[in-house]
């Protein structure tokens, strides 16, 4: 049997940048106390749906654990410990103790910032996740606790549509408007027997909002490949919105003010929250 690995081998493996994920969550696992486990957004990577958002593209995975109440908690350079029930709510992948699915997602739901959590449960649900009517019972259970009021709103407003962490922001910020709820990639056939799909709107109402991201589709081919697209739509009696990272992730609401305003209804919110 190989020997423990020393505390200061521990503590220099957890921030090594040098380091793959891979070794620094087996790190964090030789450091955690019985009966706790990895959880949080290190727990949704080893699950598999774990994202960056647009303001993380060049960080690190976050490293993150949850210790049983009374343990003390794991305190190490780059890891954030917190400490919560864990009953039943631990399984193991590749030997490591990690948070379950259904706990990762509520977790994710409750703590993590809006537009990051929604695209994780998104991807979650693209993933098959299909209990969300007993995630829902599970917030019930502790209602009036920190985060469980956001985590309601994200679980109903997740949609296993969306394909980018961008749409999943984009298609939040009409919900959190106060918007009836918007469908995802809206097929609008062609004559040629090929179709369209538009990221997220409204069908009965010919608007559809497209997310175009960090960098809108550069070059000269792309660019007018879009202009036909969006000529041919606005023939068809369809009025395509096209959102930049700006409109989505900025503090100003001219995204809502103009779907608004062709909805003929006011958004709910006067300011955006995250």
């Amino acid at each position: 049997m190989s020997p423990p690995p020393r505390t200061a081998d521990l503590a220099h493996r957890l921030v090594d940048l040098s380091l793959d994920d891979a070794d620094r969550i087996a790190a964090l696992a030789q450091a955690l106390p019985a009966g706790a486990a990895i959880s949080r957004r290190t727990a949704a990577a080893l699950h598999g749906f774990h994202v960056f958002s647009h303001r993380e593209r060049h960080e690190r995975l976050p490293l993150e654990c949850t210790v049983p109440r009374g343990a003390e908690r794991v305190r190490r350079p780059g890891v954030l410990s917190c400490t919560s029930t864990l009953r039943g709510d631990v399984t193991s992948l590749g030997g490591l103790p990690v948070t379950t699915v259904q706990r990762t997602v509520l977790d994710i739901a409750r703590y993590c910032v809006p537009d990051v959590a929604i695209a994780m449960l998104d991807r979650a649900l693209r993933q098959g996740l299909r209990d969300r009517d007993d995630l829902l019972d599970r917030l019930e259970e502790v209602r009036g606790d920190r985060g469980v009021g956001q985590a309601r709103h994200l679980l109903r407003a997740a949609d296993a549509g969306s394909e980018s962490p961008g749409e999943s922001a984009c298609r939040l910020r009409l919900v959190d408007a106060g918007f009836d709820r918007p469908q995802t990639q809206i097929r609008v056939e062609r004559p040629n027997g090929r179709h369209y799909r538009l990221d997220t709107g409204w069908e009965e109402r010919r608007l559809a909002v497209e997310y175009d991201g960090f960098e809108p589709h550069a070059g000269p081919v792309a660019f007018a490949r879009d202009t036909r697209r969006r000529a041919w739509l606005a023939g068809q009696g369809w009025t395509v919105l096209v959102a930049h990272s700006g409109h989505v992730f900025g503090r100003a609401m001219d995204l809502e003010l103009a779907v608004g305003e062709i909805l003929g209804v006011a958004p709910r919110n006067r300011r955006r929250t995250w």
